[in-house]
């Protein structure tokens, strides 16, 4: 993920990222209450926004203020309202890194910022979308998946800031 977002007090009404690469990264943290982030994984991108806000029970609400979450930015999402001061920092790639000019991706490399080779599959460790967008979008990347890619995957992923704190520190 080489791009980043930081966000002071923004409950981002229910959308899918236009120009995103898949993947996405996001945590929130200040001195609020509520600000979840409402994850729609059964959107199969044609529905109306609206009308899929209306299946809100059938989203993932994920506590950003005590986790870390991996989500499909491509799928929608939208967040709580809450009260306080929230800052949330989304890590995520834009969807046309594979037109990064080579010297761009060795200096972000030079400076610890992973970036996705340019036949890269967004989706070896979550769930492409659903539906006929992740079909003709995804279909070729899907197509050459590795045998790895016929286990069934999450389409988010969660870990507890706590757990994460109390984790091993890396060496850098």
């Amino acid at each position: 993920m080489d791009s980043f977002n930081v966000n002071k007090n923004y409950a981002a009404v229910i959308h899918r990222d236009g120009n995103n690469f898949g993947p996405s990264m996001i945590s929130a943290f200040g001195d609020f209450e509520g600000g979840a982030l409402n994850y729609y994984p059964h959107d199969d991108g044609k529905i109306d926004l609206q009308k899929l806000e209306k299946t809100k029970s059938k989203a993932q609400n994920l506590d950003l203020k005590n986790g870390l979450v991996l989500f499909n930015g491509n799928n929608a999402h939208q967040v709580d309202s809450f009260e306080g001061t929230r800052f949330s920092i989304v890590y995520f790639t834009l969807g046309c890194h594979a037109k990064m000019k080579q010297e761009d991706r060795a200096r972000l490399s030079k400076m610890g910022v992973p970036t996705p080779k340019e036949d890269e599959n967004p989706f070896c460790i979550i769930s492409a979308p659903n539906g006929q967008r992740s079909d003709k979008k995804y279909a070729a990347l899907l197509a050459a998946a590795t045998p790895m890619k016929k286990r069934v995957l999450p389409p988010s992923m969660f870990w507890k800031k706590s757990v994460l704190a109390a984790g091993k520190k890396r060496k850098a």
